[in-house]
């Protein structure tokens, strides 16, 4: 049997990174005074962030992620290449944390 057959598709998978817990009202200023502290992992179909990406608290993606600092607000964010972004986090009615706008810095 082949590997592909033998995989478990339905297995959730996404991509880590690493989010600064503090925010600030700035893209620039996300980027330039903010330190990463916090693993997290994201959807989507890249390393990098994406408008519309959600992020989560678990590598399974099941558990919501809440930031620290709120909602509605600019985070660094840096992903598994190293790559370092603003990020601006809003809430959905659902309560997930979606990435609303990036910037890479």
């Amino acid at each position: 049997m082949s590997e592909w057959y033998s995989y478990d598709h339905s297995a959730a998978s996404g991509f880590s990174g690493t989010l600064s817990s503090q925010a600030t009202s700035s893209s620039a200023e996300a980027c330039s005074a903010l330190e990463v502290t916090e693993t997290v992992y994201k959807n989507g179909t890249s390393t990098a962030p994406d408008y519309g990406d959600k992020l989560y608290e678990d590598s399974s993606l099941s558990a919501n992620y809440a930031p620290a600092g709120g909602f509605g607000k600019w985070y660094k964010y840096v992903d598994e290449n190293s790559d370092s972004y603003s990020v601006y986090l809003l809430a959905s009615d659902t309560e997930e944390c979606v990435i609303e706008s990036y910037e890479a810095c």
